[in-house]
């Protein structure tokens, strides 16, 4: 993706900088003692510059960290393996699990109705439909991103035809404790610094050496390893968004089970800068081939000089799931009802909120739509802006599926959220909130939108954005490209993308011994 108008040439140096010593650093991880731990380092996974990602890096491209965030940082790991005495979980949790498995799934559980629902916000029914081929044995594992217990989730959960579990969120003390050990023994075996980006992250990890995320790769790897020599799949299907859990559970995978085929599903956006996405890594911790949730990404990870010779192919995307209506004529100016849709991320949520109420006492003939991601909680939320538990007449929550929210809306008012794209499936005019000082732009929709790119710096200029005369042709060139970004699902190209992969390794020699019927 084009960094476009908004990014910084000084940034941009400073960043890929950093992206060139953290690739450096993990594909060195090989001369080290132990180069589980060493890939488990989050930190040196550099996943883009949005700055829910940059905030991870306060001292290399923010301001510098507060003596809380120090501490946390330093008490965290120790304080988790407390909580693994008294909260200790199992491996995973859900329904029976099945002697064996052709494919399993590893996707997300980010809000506690999805254990009764059985919804899957990144796979769909994909997974049903390939148990629906062929008697196809399918297993879904998922990572859990809510704050429930295990007793409550079970409580909720509900059995579906395809077998679920959920894995846990904390192993015993002795693991916790012997797993943040490997991490500071990894910092402290890091090859020998040769490039002042090198400098700068080395210096960064020794004064954090052990992170929440770098243990859940440690931790998801284990499960990972556990339920493939359990159940034998010969094909996983992972997310594959540059962290460094995906990483660490394909190499687990092919631990037990040397034949598997590992597929990374990139099933969201590219911010700017992508980056630990399309590195190649070496060692067993790449995929052997990449699906994506349209056609963009699939020419983004086609491009990239690392992953020449790794298939890539369009699974398409959830988001795709109900069709497109005709693009909409030129909007009424009076009685204009605009979608605010933050990504799931506290700061971004509380940004856009915040703009929204400005735009609501700015102008009271705008009507407002809050719609929240399914990871966050309005508690959550309205704990954080207690102004919002007493919302203006023209501002209003949305409670409705987003299908109903898309037909019921004229405009979205978005930053990084895929949101943004299915609202530009719908012919719904796009506003952009731009952060002031941001030193690259998060649109998604940028590279597509050309002249009728609606950016605005604060609420109070959004009923003027929405005003702004537009052509038929623009709007129709944004559905276009939506189109094309999020295509619509189909299980059909697991197949086809693991065909093309037996074909690549024949015509090398390789071998994969993995098969699969889907």
């Amino acid at each position: 993706m084009s960094e476009g108008t908004c990014s910084s040439m000084s940034f941009a140096t400073r960043f890929d900088r950093l992206a060139n010593a953290c690739c450096t650093l993990l594909q060195d991880a090989g001369t080290t003692p132990e180069r589980e731990a060493h890939i488990a380092l989050a930190p040196l996974h550099l996943r883009n510059a949005h700055p829910e990602t940059l905030a991870h890096y306060p001292d290399l491209f923010t301001a510098k960290a507060s003596w809380r965030d120090r501490l946390r940082a330093r008490l965290g790991p120790y304080i988790l393996s407390v909580l693994a005495i008294l909260k200790k979980q199992p491996d995973w949790m859900g329904d029976p699990l099945p002697k064996n498995a052709d494919i399993l799934f590893l996707s997300h559980l980010t809000d506690p109705e999805e254990a009764s629902t059985g919804r899957d916000l990144y796979f769909g029914d994909i997974p049903a439909q390939c148990a629906a081929h062929e008697s196809t044995r399918v297993v879904v594992a998922l990572l859990n991103h809510t704050q429930v217990s295990p007793d409550a989730l079970r409580t909720l959960w509900n059995a579906t035809k395809i077998p679920r579990i959920v894995l846990g969120r904390l192993a015993g003390f002795r693991q916790e404790w012997r797993m943040a050990e490997r991490l500071r023994e990894a910092v402290r075996n890091l090859p020998e610094s040769r490039s002042q980006g090198e400098l700068e992250i080395a210096a960064f990890l020794k004064a954090t050496p052990v992170t929440g995320r770098s243990l859940t790769a440690l931790r998801t790897a284990d499960q990972v390893e556990k339920l493939v020599r359990k159940l034998r799949p010969s094909l996983l299907v992972l997310t594959f968004e540059g962290h460094a859990w995906e990483r660490l559970a394909m190499a687990a995978a092919r631990r037990a089970h040397p034949g598997i085929l590992c597929l990374g599903y990139h099933h969201t956006i590219l911010f700017p800068k992508t980056a630990a996405s399309g590195w190649k890594l070496g060692g067993g911790y790449d995929p052997d081939g990449v699906l994506t949730a349209g056609e963009v990404s699939a020419k983004w990870f086609a491009t990239e000089t690392a992953l020449q010779g790794t298939p890539v192919m369009p699974l398409g995307s959830v988001r795709r799931q109900f069709d497109a209506p005709s693009v909409r004529s030129d909007f009424q100016p009076d009685n204009l009802i605009c979608l605010v849709a933050p990504e799931g991320i506290l700061g971004e949520t509380k940004r856009l909120f915040q703009a929204a109420l400005e735009a609501a006492e700015h102008s009271p003939d705008l009507r407002l739509r809050l719609r929240l991601h399914p990871v966050l909680s309005r508690t959550l939320v309205e704990s954080e802006m207690p102004e919002l538990r007493d919302l203006p007449t023209n501002v209003k929550w949305s409670v409705a599926p987003l299908e109903q929210d898309l037909a019921l809306c004229d405009a979205v008012l978005y930053r990084g959220s895929t949101v943004a794209l299915t609202a530009g499936l719908s012919g719904l005019r796009p506003i952009y909130l731009r952060a002031e000082g941001e030193p690259v732009c998060l649109d998604p929709l940028e590279a597509c939108l050309g002249a009728w790119h609606n950016e605005i710096g604060s609420g109070k200029a959004l009923s003027a954005a929405l005003r702004r005369e537009t052509s038929q042709q623009a709007r129709e060139a944004l559905q276009t490209y939506c189109q094309r970004y999020f295509t619509p699902p189909r299980a059909s190209a697991l197949r086809e993308i693991t065909e093309l992969i037996h074909t690549s390794s024949n015509s090398t020699g390789t071998s994969h011994d993995a098969r699969t019927s889907v």
